[in-house]
Order: structure tokens, then C-alpha cells, then sequence
């Protein structure tokens, strides 16, 4: 099982980070109604945290639209909008890497979570919405000829 990248998932409890219930401007969803059919015709973008022992560090990542591949990210130290497909990234992350291990240090975060992102995340993890093919195998990560703008 542990071969196969097949281990016991424990779920932890959801908590809220995102307020959006403010007095500050907000920005509309440019990309909600735009059916992503090419390479780089939109990148997602979103930050979460993940715990220390005694502290916290901040995930930033960006993801092309088309093949949902991770295509950089960054982990910092700091303090912490709502994105389907970077939302829904950051959870399997959690779910699948950073709920089932404590790292001790940010250079460990970093090691482990970037390990998750490139060999398991973009390499072989299948995705229904890309006929049950990695991000990796989809679409790999070369420049459209085309303008990004739909």
C-alpha cells in the first residue's frame, strides 16, 4: 500500500480563514464563467497556512487552469480569495500531505511540501476533469502561441 501512495487519511477539523463578509472593496471573479480549453489561458492562484509547533508558515501557489499543473510556489514565514481550483488544490495538499506529518522546521515544511507538489501532486495524481490523467501527463509545461486573453 505504502508503494502505491495508498495510506489512511485522517480529516481534521475545517477552519474558516477567509472573511469575506467586509467593508473592503472586493474584485470580481474574472474566470468564473470562462470554460478553460487551452494552455496558460488562465492561471489560479492562492495562499493557505500550514502549522509548526510554535508557529506558522504561509503556502503561496499558482496553477495552470488547463492541465492544473503546480507551476511555482513558495513557502513563507508571516501572517495570513477565494479560488475553485487553487482551493481545491491547497486541500489535497493538507489532506494528503501536511495533516499526516509535523514538521519541525520551515527548511522541513519546505522539503516535504515540495516533494508532494512535484512527485506525487504534478506526476501522479490523476484528476477527473482531465481524463483521469496527472497535471504532468495532460499538458506539459511549454508557452501557448496564443494571447492568454480569451
Amino acid at each position: 500500500m505504502r508503494a502505491e501512495s495508498l495510506l489512511c487519511q485522517f480529516k481534521r477539523r475545517w477552519v474558516v480563514t477567509t472573511d469575506s463578509r467586509h467593508g473592503q472593496r472586493t474584485y470580481p471573479n474574472l474566470i468564473r464563467a470562462l470554460t478553460v480549453s487551452r494552455l496558460h489561458q488562465a492561471w489560479v492562484a492562492d495562499v493557505t497556512y500550514v502549522r509548526l509547533p510554535h508557529s506558522f508558515v504561509y503556502l503561496a501557489a499558482i496553477l495552470e487552469a488547463f492541465s492544473r499543473k503546480v507551476i511555482d510556489w513558495a513557502l513563507a514565514a508571516g501572517t495570513p480569495d477565494e479560488n475553485a481550483q487553487a482551493e481545491s488544490f491547497f486541500k489535497t495538499l493538507k489532506v494528503e500531505e501536511v495533516y499526516l506529518k509535523t514538521y519541525r522546521t520551515y527548511e522541513e515544511a519546505a522539503h516535504y511540501i515540495g516533494r508532494f507538489i512535484e512527485d506525487v501532486y504534478n506526476a501522479r495524481r490523476l484528476h477527473s476533469s482531465i481524463d483521469y490523467q496527472s497535471p504532468t501527463e495532460h499538458t506539459p509545461m511549454k508557452r501557448s502561441a496564443e494571447p492568454l486573453a480569451s
